[in-house]
């Protein structure tokens, strides 16, 4: 098997992967509530376009920053192995050649992301009377040219050696993409979009006829970290909907939580303990906790239409909560859980224990959200919202589900 047969074989394996877990990311429960969730965010979003006038600084530079992080988006997807440095060694040139090509294909989903931000936007630009067609064509390539170029420091990081300048380059990257999204949202996208095609031109000629041959060499061992950090974060995130077997959770100590876990474990059951236990020293489900509530919470302090904050803090609880239910599972993978003499219902019930206090929590701090963003009588009723839907999911929904699938497994 030659080398480009091998890469297109690995490429076809990982696209499937991805292909056959996409179904169990995007369920029905999930689909739905993201509908909802993005009309309910376009609705807002449209509702604060109506208070802004031609003279609004602060909304446009808003934009600037959030596009300037956005070109971060998305990495050089290499596709290679640890067992790469031992076996394609001798064929670095062939592999040179490919990052090369891997940029291309990269750049489709960050691509895609951009383009819809772009289309975001462009309110903003019209409001403050730039929302000629044209002016969505350059910012839009303006954002793609320097995706370009991010991938091309990226491609330079492989390279041994290059430590030094490629952290030069990419705090000059960050600058330049803040500038130029400056010059195009409160000067002219034109002019912005030829400073971006200057500069990635001569980037790129520069990376070919120069830095390419003076770091002539891959550095492997970044070069297939940098692609397990990228596949990894791309299975924890299938992982909060199904189990994927290839994933390695990360586990720390935090021992300043331990007064906390011995307050809200308990000491009769033991299965409260371990969930408890697991949820505060894990990185996934207590980072998954801590950016959806963040995330909620931010919404609700802008959102100031009462019946828009209530949907939004049952959507934000039901997320969380749906998000929540493949943890229940985790310890059915110990053995020793399954030799230890408790009875399955203790199972169910330190579960049910713990998603109560997360719920509870996620409650209060949405309901106080929503009451700086709608006001007192508002965050009132989603307080009230909130604990009712947590009691429904966690005596029904739960209950019923965590039950049907222990008859399979016990």
């Amino acid at each position: 098997m030659s080398f480009e047969e091998l890469l297109s074989k690995r490429r076809k394996k990982y696209f499937s992967k991805l292909s056959r877990y996409s179904k169990y990311v995007f369920n029905d429960h999930f689909v739905i509530v993201l509908f909802f969730l993005l009309g309910a965010l376009a609705y807002q979003y449209s509702e604060v376009l109506k208070t802004l006038t031609s003279e609004n600084v602060l909304g446009r530079f808003i934009w600037v920053v959030v596009l300037t992080f956005a070109l971060f988006f998305g990495k050089l997807m290499t596709l290679a192995e640890r067992a790469d440095q031992v076996f394609l060694a001798v064929k670095e040139i062939q592999w040179q050649q490919y990052i090369k090509n891997a940029k291309r294909m990269s750049m489709w989903l960050p691509g895609v992301f951009l383009l819809l931000l772009t289309g975001m936007a462009m309110p903003i630009l019209i409001i403050a009377g730039r929302g000629q067609s044209l002016e969505f064509v350059f910012i839009a390539a303006m954002l793609l040219l320097l995706k370009w170029f991010h991938f091309g420091i990226e491609e330079l990081t492989l390279r041994s050696g290059t430590g030094p300048i490629v952290r030069i380059l990419k705090h000059g990257f960050f600058l330049a993409s803040f500038l130029l999204l400056l010059i195009a949202f409160f000067v002219h996208s034109g002019i912005s979009l030829v400073g971006a095609a200057v500069l990635t031109i001569a980037f790129d000629r520069w990376l070919v006829y120069s830095a390419l041959k003076e770091y002539a060499l891959l550095d492997w061992e970044k070069l297939i970290q940098s692609e397990e950090k990228r596949v990894s974060k791309i299975n924890r995130l299938i992982n909060l909907f199904t189990d994927v077997p290839i994933v390695k959770n990360k586990v720390k100590r935090r021992k300043y939580l331990d007064r906390l876990i011995n307050r809200v474990a308990g000491k009769e059951n033991p299965y409260q303990y371990l969930y408890t236990r697991m949820f505060m020293r894990g990185a996934d489900y207590l980072g998954l906790f801590i950016r959806l509530s963040v995330i909620g919470i931010a919404i609700l302090t802008f959102s100031t239409i009462s019946y828009l904050s209530l949907l939004i803090n049952v959507l934000f609880l039901f997320i969380t909560s749906f998000q929540m239910i493949p943890f229940y599972y985790e310890l059915d993978e110990n053995i020793l859980t399954q030799l230890y003499p408790q009875p399955i219902t203790k199972k169910r019930s330190g579960f049910k224990k713990l998603l109560s206090q997360l719920l509870g929590i996620d409650s209060v701090l949405l309901a106080l959200a929503t009451m700086a963003g709608s006001g007192i009588l508002t965050g009132l009723a989603a307080l009230g919202l909130n604990i009712l839907f947590s009691i429904f999911f966690i005596l029904f929904y739960l209950d019923k589900r965590t039950t049907k699938q222990d008859r399979f497994v016990h």
